[in-house]
């Protein structure tokens, strides 16, 4: 089926990220977590994601008190920039975040944010996008070495509690 030449009108659908979202809202609604701040990738995927976020959050009456976007670059994002993005996070008092971007990115987050006292007891870290498919490395989304297991303690730590959404279609 991948041969194009064969099968011209084959086309394999990905769904949207909005999904993710769909899914994880009861999640807030249930809690009650009527506030939260999200930290994202700027890359197109991820900014029209954190919208839907933002769209749908404000229509259950509920306030994002920290929109924060981190840049990347051909090597991946800055932790410097990271950090800054995390720091007006906690600045706010809240206690719930969501993290949206690639595993790798999500990866740099988590453990600036473990070192920064946002993960663990009294915080409640939401995985979307990329993250809950390959954050602690699968076969569909292998390491950087090719490793199908999370080797490294502290991403592990940090995500301890996380909750994310894997849709199965």
């Amino acid at each position: 089926l991948s041969v194009t030449a064969n099968f011209p009108w084959f086309v394999r659908a990905v769904s949207s990220n909005r999904i993710y979202i769909d899914a994880i809202l009861p999640v807030f609604e249930q809690n009650g977590w009527d506030h939260m701040a999200v930290i994202s990738e700027n890359s197109g995927l991820f900014l029209s994601t954190r919208d839907y976020l933002l769209e749908e959050y404000a229509k259950l009456g509920f306030a994002v008190v920290a929109d924060e976007v981190f840049t990347t670059e051909d090597e991946g994002a800055s932790v410097d920039n990271i950090i800054a993005r995390l720091t007006n996070i906690k600045k706010t008092g809240v206690r719930v975040w969501a993290v949206n971007a690639y595993a790798g990115n999500a990866r740099m987050v988590l453990k600036e944010a473990l070192h920064m006292g946002m993960t663990g007891k009294g915080w409640q870290v939401i995985g979307i996008g990329s993250t809950e498919e390959c954050l602690l490395y699968t076969p569909t989304c292998k390491g950087p070495n090719g490793e199908v297991r999370e080797t490294d303690l502290e991403v592990i730590e940090a995500a301890q509690g996380l909750i994310t959404v894997i849709i199965s279609v």
